[in-house]
């Protein structure tokens, strides 16, 4: 089945969607291109509710590259 909406505003509002559901949502961030689009869909619906800072989780498993970690940071 195809959308009439885009990708980008179908996961706007499986992210809202999200946010209905649960009381304390967080981001799982890697510093990748998945989790950075992910990210910043996160942090337009977060803003868009009025609630403050988007609550991230990174974890270094000491295996992730510099260029990476800076990003990151």
């Amino acid at each position: 089945m195809f959308l009439d909406i885009s990708c980008v505003e179908a996961a706007r509002q499986r992210i809202r969607h999200v946010y209905d559901v649960f009381d304390t949502v967080c981001v799982q961030f890697s510093g990748g291109k998945d989790s950075t689009a992910a990210l910043y869909l996160a942090k337009e619906v977060h803003e868009e509710r009025g609630l403050g800072p988007v609550k991230v989780i990174f974890r270094d498993e000491e295996m992730v590259s510099p260029l990476v970690e800076a990003y990151v940071n």
